[in-house]
């Protein structure tokens, strides 16, 4: 309630944010609203699939495979990667 309040109050009173304090609370707001609005699967693929490319780029340029670096940033391979891991999170429970 209170979050909603102060950006209520934000937009009715103020055309420009200039205080550092009132702009961390509804950065900070907005955030949050942003997070909830993420879909499951989206922040799955975020916080599980992104960092599996990463690790799975690495060990492969590793290997000597230095077109592997392009895996770590590439979306379709995270989310193929979160997908499976739910897949077989759930197998093993």
């Amino acid at each position: 309630m209170v979050e909603r309040g102060v950006i209520d109050l934000t937009i009715i009173c103020v055309d420009r944010i200039r205080s550092p304090k009132l702009a961390g609370i509804v950065s900070a707001v907005v955030c949050k609203l942003k997070e909830a609005m993420e879909s499951v699967f989206l922040r799955l693929t975020r916080e599980v699939g992104q960092p599996l490319t990463r690790k799975l780029s690495d060990l492969a340029v590793a290997w000597g495979h230095v077109e592997a670096r392009e895996w770590a940033g590439d979306q379709k391979f995270a989310r193929y990667l979160a997908m499976d891991w739910v897949n077989t999170s759930r197998m093993l429970q």
